[in-house]
């Protein structure tokens, strides 16, 4: 019998703070729901626990009777800090400054072509 060795202590031993890991083959599709999901919840500023149920309660909300079963969810599971990740909040004030700058430059052209056209005529 095979023995079914995880490779979480090994990447805990190279740093870094959590993993999102599996621990069992899952359903492609269910698993890439729940992790888009649970990445989109972390981008809101969400802890990292608070963020994997969300993400799996959205799933089984529209998953056939079939994929209610744990098999297709509940093999996705945290290892380490669940504190949410510090400056990954999505901030859209670069979509406020990217615009402000918009602004100002359409202002300065139409500014500069009346300025041409009072000049010639």
């Amino acid at each position: 019998m095979e023995k079914i060795v995880s490779r979480a202590p090994a990447f805990r031993y190279v740093g870094p703070e959590s993993l999102l890991t599996i621990l069992w083959k899952l359903a492609e599709k269910s698993s890439m729901e729940i992790t888009d999901d649970f990445l989109n919840s972390l981008a809101e500023g969400k802890r990292k626990d608070q963020a994997l149920r969300e993400a799996k309660l959205r799933d089984l909300a529209g998953a056939s009777v079939r994929a209610l079963t744990p098999d297709y969810w509940a093999g996705l599971v945290l290892i380490g800090d669940l504190e949410p990740i510090a400056g990954l909040h999505r901030s859209n004030r670069w979509q406020w400054w990217l615009a402000g700058i918009v602004a100002l430059l359409l202002v300065a052209l139409v500014l500069s072509r009346k300025k041409l056209r009072q000049q010639r005529g």
